[in-house]
């Protein structure tokens, strides 16, 4: 997703099931919203259901997700962190807002790319 290139702009891009969260640096997920984004058509919309959502996560705490059948014991403990208040999407030169609700109840991200005039300093356009 992050250097995927087709000749066509669409209307909708999307990228669901939390699939951005396979990403494993700020510089990829900003990439392939970048990516996502240069398919849009003008006034086109991408739709960006996230890993987890900014509610969701909870730095510093232990997180655990046991398995206990009767031939079968696993636990799956992790922790997390943030580095910085970095906004991916405007990186990569999207407009965006968060519905809570989304999809599935996870919340989505709803970006549009920014009217290449909309970068210019004010009072250029």
């Amino acid at each position: 997703m992050r250097t995927f290139s087709v000749d066509d702009r669409f209307d909708v891009v999307t990228c669901l099931f939390s699939s951005i969260g396979y990403l494993t640096t700020i510089e990829d997920v900003i990439q392939a919203l970048r990516s996502m984004g240069e398919h849009l058509a003008p006034g086109g919309v991408l739709v960006v259901e996230p890993w987890f959502t900014p509610n969701q996560w909870m730095p510093g705490t232990v997180h655990a997700i046991p398995v206990d059948e009767p031939e079968l014991k696993i636990a799956r403990l992790s922790t997390s962190l943030v580095e910085g208040r970095i906004s991916a999407f405007e990186s990569a030169g999207l407009f965006v807002r968060f519905d809570e609700e989304g999809i599935s109840g996870r919340g989505v991200y709803i970006a549009r790319r920014r009217a290449k005039w909309a970068m210019k300093p004010a009072g250029r356009r």
